[in-house]
């Protein structure tokens, strides 16, 4: 143990000594793990609106689509890689931006946490926000680089806290709290997680710092100011919305963090010559509460939104790892009580558990990302111009953008919002593609023709609860639908009517 303990306080004492160093290298080796899967993963639903989105002719379509609920996601991210389109293969394009900024996470939590923690507790906190929020490095969707915002905000805010580079780090605020609502709307609660440290610091300093609460504020109130119209459109839209909040989100978020706290109670308890002992390095009260604050903010959210039954989905809150993964980090340091023999074993398992994540992600890289049994099933069918209905958007959307030409037309979406509202108690994913019909050559067609329609055609359900509706509806109407095994996946053959 003795021997382990030196090498232990040797690797501790190299990462001190060339912190940036170690943390660049990091950084840098995601960076261009991240890019290559952008250039080989295919897009999934929401992607290809993205794509959609960014092909149109000029920023002023991007916002009128915006406006027109075509995509309900704020329109910089839509414009930011609608500039890149010309100088970068569209897959990369749409994902740089969400992997510069995922990226950039590493680079914000380093600089947060440097003389805040040692260096080994603050890897841990890199490394645990990368596994947490990993598959959006690769997505092009704003989430990624909202990540990476929120870090730099959280470094930022430091620096001015502490008058360092003063007028610097609150422009660079301003700026980021400005993006991070431009980006998506549920950024204002990280805002408010910084107004609430902000309090702390004042109770404790006495001095109220109007610079920082401007320099969070204002832009928010300009950004939603200018955006009151895409707000109205995505209420319009997301009246009955698919995604509700439910308590395994918390799971899906505090499991790993959790289990890294039980390895240094371990250790604390088991192992107590483990390593050189150290005194915690001290994080001051308002620092700690914004992290604090982060952290919970899910927790507040998912229960309020279940309460309400409000829409919601994990990743917009996201950007809360940054919190969960500070927090995590110091409170490994503390019940630790400094020992770097412990962040390094959570540091090293954290490492193995990505890497084993990465390794099955990659044996299916060439995979679509949703519904590849569905497109195996599809391609055994004989070539025919019969009609293929699928009823889920995300198999829909996914199928009809990788299939054959000679597939592709014959795919259709059953646009039915008011029999999804009966039967699924929700119509949002419909009225999605309705909108991205509008951009796509993507075939939809409604309810009553798909109803009506004497002819025979070929029916795909999705996987989840309800998603056979129409095969009931069908049914009830007389037609014959018979399930046919292909491959992995049932597909329904619909009779013609008599």
């Amino acid at each position: 143990m003795q021997a382990l303990d030196i090498r232990i306080s040797s690797l501790e004492a190299f990462v001190e000594k060339y912190y940036w160093a170690v943390g660049s290298g990091l950084v840098g080796a995601i960076f261009i793990y991240l890019l290559y899967k952008d250039m080989r993963l295919h897009l999934w639903l929401d992607e290809i609106f993205t794509l959609y989105m960014v092909r149109l002719g000029s920023v002023s379509e991007i916002i009128d689509a915006t406006r027109n609920g075509v995509d309900l996601t704020p329109p910089l991210y839509n414009v930011l890689a609608h500039l890149l389109l010309p100088i970068a293969p569209e897959s990369l394009a749409i994902r740089l931006p969400a992997t510069i900024g995922f990226s950039a996470m590493g680079v914000g939590l380093l600089w947060f946490l440097h003389h805040r923690l040692p260096a080994l507790c603050a890897f841990v906190a890199v490394l645990l926000a990368y596994q947490l929020a990993f598959p959006y490095g690769t997505e092009g969707r704003p989430y990624g680089l909202i990540c990476g915002i929120a870090a730099l905000s959280l470094a930022c805010w430091r620096q001015a806290a502490e008058g360092r580079n003063r007028l610097l780090s609150v422009s660079l605020l301003a700026l980021f709290s400005g993006a991070m609502a431009a980006l998506h709307y549920f950024t204002v609660f990280f805002a408010a997680c910084l107004l609430l440290a902000e309090l702390v610091r004042w109770r404790g300093s006495g001095k109220f710092d109007t610079a920082v609460w401007l320099a969070v504020l204002a832009p928010i109130a300009l950004v939603l100011a200018l955006y009151y119209p895409f707000i109205v459109a995505v209420r319009q839209k997301t009246v009955h919305f698919w995604g509700t909040a439910h308590l395994g989100f918390m799971i899906e978020l505090y499991a790993t963090p959790a289990a890294a706290l039980l390895v240094a109670f371990l250790g604390a308890a088991f192992l107590p010559a483990a390593g050189s002992r150290r005194a915690p390095v001290a994080m001051p009260a308002h620092e700690l509460a914004a992290i604090v604050a982060i952290a919970i903010v899910p927790v507040v959210l998912i229960v309020l939104f279940k309460v309400l039954a409000l829409g919601f989905v994990l990743r917009y809150v996201l950007w809360s790892v940054v919190g969960i993964s500070a927090l995590t980090a110091f409170l490994l340091n503390f019940f630790g009580q400094g020992r770097p023999l412990l962040a390094a074993v959570v540091l090293a398992g954290l490492a193995a558990y990505v890497g084993v994540v990465e390794a099955r992600s990659m044996a299916r890289i060439d995979e679509l990302r949703t519904t590849q049994p569905d497109m195996v099933a599809l391609s055994k069918l004989p070539p025919s111009d019969e009609p293929i209905l699928v009823t889920s958007p995300v198999a829909s959307v996914e199928l009809w953008f990788y299939a054959s030409p000679e597939l592709r037309t014959r795919l259709i979406y059953p646009d039915c919002p008011e029999l999804d509202l009966k039967y699924l108690g929700y119509n949002a994913g419909t009225i999605g593609l309705e909108g991205l019909a509008r951009i796509s050559p993507l075939k939809l067609e409604r309810c009553e023709a798909v109803l009506s329609n004497r002819k025979p055609f070929k029916l795909v359900v999705g996987n989840e609860k309800g998603d056979d509706y129409l095969v009931r509806v069908l049914a009830s109407q007389g037609r014959a639908v018979t399930p046919d095994q292909v491959g992995d996946k049932i597909i329904f053959d619909v009779g013609a009517a008599n």
